[in-house]
């Protein structure tokens, strides 16, 4: 019995230690600061979302997905043309948007206080 309990607190210690989450840190960075007038004078705005079936793909040589209408109607919008770069790894587009080499980031992504404290978000789509 004591065997089985010990495995059990052995186990269980091993997943929280394994699911815990350390990226929570803020990072200090060198930012830098890419206004609407700099995108707009540029020509084109640079986005990163992560490549997948749903946010990003390209099918039959056409790029699709919901970030990319979303991105696609924005620039639209602006007048510039969209360069989109892929990143499934959210640390790398984090470090993207603030060295200068995308604009703004395209994902699904939770607002939690750590994060609002490193980015600014949009408003929700509901």
């Amino acid at each position: 019995m004591i065997r089985k309990i010990s495995f059990l607190v052995i186990i269980t210690g091993t997943i929280f230690t394994s699911c815990s989450d350390k990226s929570g840190k803020i990072h200090k960075r060198d930012t830098v600061a890419i206004d609407l007038d700099s995108i707009k004078a540029r020509g084109k705005l640079i986005a990163a979302t992560d490549f997948n079936s749903t946010n990003y793909f390209i099918y039959r040589g056409e790029p699709m997905g919901f970030q990319y209408e979303l991105l696609e109607a924005f620039s639209d919008y602006l007048g510039v043309d969209i360069e989109i770069v892929t990143e499934n790894h959210l640390n790398k587009a984090f470090d993207m948007l603030h060295t200068g080499k995308a604009d703004l980031l395209a994902m699904s992504l939770t607002v939690g206080s750590s994060r609002k404290k490193e980015i600014r978000f949009t408003e929700g789509i509901s």
